[in-house]
């Protein structure tokens, strides 16, 4: 009776210990299902199972969703130095690798001795008893305790597996809340920060949209922090590329990067890739998209994506700045390695060029608004001293008239009155010419004909406009017996009449105007060279601008408008051809134009 009153007290003990562990269990369970954050949960996880089965070792490995090892794996009980020296942590292999393949409790007393140990990463400590357990959710397995060195004993008891069993399915649910909640507020998180970005760049496209040119250069606009502002929205690098004649080269080139260092890797990338960029954005007029940088990708619409991963970028966005009339360059966008882009940067980059197309295009207008004031006062001007001269000159002969009775004075004062009655008249036509050329109403009336005859018969022309007994100063060079066309006959003359016309004119000192009529492949060629006074270099490029005469030509009182040249060249180009001259102060200038041949 003694000896079963023993057993009974010493079962009453068990009983009563096994619950207050189990009361330990309920307790720690409580503790670690209210942690919400993952990694916080996890390590909480970690250290109460150790002190449960009284370990000096824990460690939890998270599986990899195929379970061909360990994603994570978060220690417990084990010194920072200690940690230091391990070469790498488990990675699933031996009794770890066990426990992934069949997802069931192992206890041994021995690691070493185990017949399925392969051993331990170098610099781990050493361990001896182990116990493993597989955290379950459902027929999800989310990992494995693995405690070792039982504290006070030789090995674990099928007490401390009971328990950490009993913890693993609490611990399971706790560390599956937490991952969800770090899911749901990541995913929150993500949302306000969508939102905070989508303010920003609403912000950013209105503060674009109310940007307007402080003068016509397109150089004078703030360039800079505009790229910079795009670098902060889009992407990591931010390059504005516009044409501008007023820049050496031809563009006006504003490179961003976050970091500094790095502007000069996305200029590279944009040199090399400058021949698709040319061809697909500026002369295309469409858009480059690489969202991101595949392995093995060859190329994107012709451009070679090795060119990015050269340069260590993973995405780029490279969009005309454009608007219905002209393109005025590009925008690019680059994500650094391993950023990628979304089809709203896209949007974003080519909302972003929308609106400095038109900031440009208001730039140009300010610009062609300020020429046409410029030319209207100009015009104002000359066309009033143009008039005012052969008015003075018809009053004066009229009123000679009325006094005078000499029949050869009369005939003299006739003759003038009828050259600049015939000034006049040149002078209004030339007027209305540039009216109609400026609103689109110049009409072109295509007829076949030779051109080198009608040459001849211009240079016949002029010829008997010599004086009686000098020789005739234009001379003319035929290359091509005949150079047939669908010309407009009457406006060609016309351009013959100025060219000639100027290069007697401008020559006051006399010499030779030469005329060619030839071939250039598929175009006729024309030209009117004179050894007269010649253009100044600073003044050629407004020569053929409504009103553009050179200052040479005034001092020298030679009279003219300058509307001549500027209606030739719009005739010329409008039937397809080009206009040009080359000319040297002193020496005179040479005229040349193309008429595109008949078939």
């Amino acid at each position: 009776m003694a000896g079963d009153g023993q057993r009974a007290a010493s079962t009453k003990r068990a009983d009563s210990g096994l619950a207050a562990r189990l009361r330990e269990v309920a307790e720690a369970a409580l503790q670690v299902t209210s942690e919400l954050d993952l990694d916080t949960a996890l390590q909480r996880v970690v250290d109460t199972a150790r002190d449960l089965v009284s370990a000096r070792y824990a460690a939890l490995g998270v599986a990899r969703p195929d379970f061909t090892g360990l994603s994570r794996f978060i220690t417990s009980g084990m010194p920072a130095e200690e940690i230091a020296h391990i070469n790498h942590w488990p990675r699933g292999l031996g009794l770890l690798g066990l426990l992934l393949r069949e997802p069931k409790p192992v206890r041994v007393p021995n690691i070493a001795e185990g017949p399925r140990s392969i051993g331990f990463p170098a610099g781990h400590p050493h361990m001896r008893s182990f116990l493993g357990v597989p955290l379950r959710m459902g027929d999800r397995i989310l990992g494995n305790f693995y405690l070792t060195d039982k504290i006070g004993a030789e090995q674990f008891s099928q007490e401390d597996e009971d328990i950490i069993v009993l913890f693993a399915n609490h611990a399971a649910v706790a560390i599956d809340n937490a991952r969800r909640f770090t899911e749901t507020s990541t995913r929150l998180q993500q949302s306000l920060l969508d939102i905070q970005r989508a303010e920003e760049r609403s912000r950013f496209l209105a503060e674009l949209s109310g940007l307007l040119p402080i003068g016509p250069n397109p150089a004078q606009l703030p360039w800079e922090g505009i790229a910079d502002r795009a670098t902060e929205l889009l992407g990591d690098a931010c390059a504005v590329y516009l044409m501008d004649s007023s820049v050496e080269g031809g563009w006006h080139k504003v490179v961003r990067h976050r970091d500094p260092a790095r502007a000069e890797a996305a200029k590279h990338f944009i040199d090399d890739a400058w021949k698709v960029i040319e061809d697909v954005v500026l002369m295309g007029r469409r858009s480059l998209f690489v969202p991101k940088l595949e392995t093995g990708a060859a190329s994107h619409e012709g451009l070679d994506l090795s060119l990015l991963d050269k340069e260590r970028f993973s995405a780029a966005i490279v969009v005309p700045i454009k608007t219905e009339r002209r393109v005025y360059g590009m925008l690019c966008s680059l994500g650094s390695r391993p950023a990628t882009f979304e089809e709203d940067d896209l949007t974003f980059g080519g909302l972003v060029a929308e609106r400095l197309g038109v900031t440009l295009e208001i730039a140009d207008l300010i610009r062609e608004l300020r020429a046409a004031l410029e030319a209207r006062d100009e015009f104002v001007s000359i066309a009033t001293h143009e008039l005012k001269t052969p008015l003075s000159v018809l009053r004066g002969y009229a009123q000679l008239l009325q006094t005078k009775k000499d029949g050869a004075l009369s005939r003299q004062a006739l003759a003038a009155i009828d050259g600049q009655t015939r000034r006049l008249n040149d002078l209004v036509n030339d007027l209305l010419d540039v009216s109609r050329l400026r609103s689109g109403r110049l009409d072109l009336n295509p007829e076949r004909f030779d051109l080198v005859e009608l040459v001849r018969e211009m240079v016949e022309r002029f010829a008997l406009l010599t004086p009686t007994g000098e020789s005739s100063r234009v001379r003319l060079e035929v290359k091509e017996a005949h150079l047939w066309g669908n010309w407009d006959r009457g406006r060609i003359e016309q351009v013959l009449t100025n060219l000639l016309s100027n290069a007697l004119k401008y020559s006051p000192s006399g010499g030779e105007v030469l005329v060619e009529v030839g071939r250039r492949g598929n175009d006729a060629l024309v030209s009117v060279r004179d050894q007269g006074i010649g253009i100044p270099a600073e003044q050629q490029a407004r020569i053929f601008e409504p009103f553009g005469r050179a200052s040479n030509a005034r001092v020298k009182k030679i009279e003219g408008a300058g509307l001549g040249l500027h209606i030739s060249k719009e005739i010329v180009e409008r039937h397809g051809g080009r206009i040009w001259f080359t000319s040297e102060e002193g020496r005179g200038s040479t005229f040349c134009f193309t008429l595109p041949l008949g078939s």
